[in-house]
Order: C-alpha cells, then sequence, then structure tokens
C-alpha cells in the first residue's frame, strides 16, 4: 500500500477483521477503477463451492466484475483452484493477468503493478519489425487481461481511483 502512495496512486485497504461487507466499502468497491486482489496461499478459499463461511471476499470480487474495475490479482504463493471449485461468480478472475510478488524483485513488482493501474502498454518489443507498418493492438479499456490459471490466509483487495 504505501509503495504504491509513494508513486501518487491512492489505495484503500479494507480490514478483514468484519466477516460482512458493508455499503461503504461495496460503494468503493463499485466506484472504483481497479481492485487490486492480493492472493496469499489459500487467498481464494472463502471463494470455494465448498466453504460455507465468509462470503466477504465472494461479494467483493463480484461487485469488482460487476462494476468493470481493471482487477489485478498479486499473487503469492498462490496456487489458482481448479475452476469447477469456485462459485460461478467470481471464476472471471482467474483468467487476469497477475503480477506474481518475488520478496527479492519487490520493486519490479511494484512497477508492474503500477503499469497495470496506469495502463501501460507492457508488451514492449525493441524489434524494428515489432509494429513496423502495423496498427496497434486493440485493448480493453479496463482489463488487465487474460490469462490462464496454473491450475490459512485471506486475501486483501486493494483500491484504487
Amino acid at each position: 500500500k504505501m509503495q504504491l502512495e509513494l508513486r501518487g496512486i491512492s489505495v484503500f485497504s479494507d480490514s478483514h477483521e468484519s466477516i460482512h461487507l458493508n455499503k461503504h466499502n461495496l460503494r468503493l468497491i463499485q466506484e472504483t477503477k481497479h481492485f487490486v486482489l492480493i492472493l496469499p496461499p489459500g487467498g481464494l478459499d472463502s471463494c470455494l463451492l465448498q466453504n460455507t463461511g465468509s462470503e466477504k471476499l465472494h461479494m467483493e470480487i463480484e461487485a469488482a466484475l460487476a462494476s468493470d474495475a481493471n482487477i489485478v490479482p498479486v499473487t503469492d504463493n498462490f496456487q489458482w483452484p481448479d475452476q469447477e471449485e469456485l462459485h460461478h461468480g467470481v471464476r472471471a478472475v482467474s483468467y487476469f493477468n497477475c503480477v506474481r510478488w518475488v520478496h527479492d524483485y519487490q520493486d519490479a513488482c511494484i512497477a508492474k503493478l503500477e503499469r497495470f493501474l496506469r495502463g501501460e502498454n507492457i508488451l514492449k518489443v525493441d524489434s524494428p519489425f515489432s509494429m513496423m507498418g502495423r496498427s496497434p493492438i486493440p485493448r480493453s479499456p479496463r482489463r488487465s487481461g487474460v490469462s490462464t490459471p496454473n491450475g490459512g490466509q485471506r486475501s486483501t483487495p486493494l483500491l484504487s481511483t
């Protein structure tokens, strides 16, 4: 959070003390441009079909998806569950490009996250033939992209405006 704020990005971090999503936080999610989803090991356990506990994270992710926020998962030793194991309303989040957190390369991870949040083109090729005579690759205006999933602790969404 502090690293993003130092780079001029406004951040709200939700406390997971409460097991319920309050109306104020729901409104923040619905109005945000960016939704950073921090996923430690087991981070989506509360979104599994077999889970009967808190639905707070499930509701936060569904709200971010419904509001068309730019969702950027940040994974730290996280293993994506199988699609069939997740609630239908949150399955789409496993296809977004994510930032894999590597503690030894924290500055590079923050820089990559910042590029996702600012919407900068992360595909840079130095070849003189890369875009010569071609139109740019069309991009979705608010999504971080689509990727294929690889297959305890709670997840923490960060909101950026």
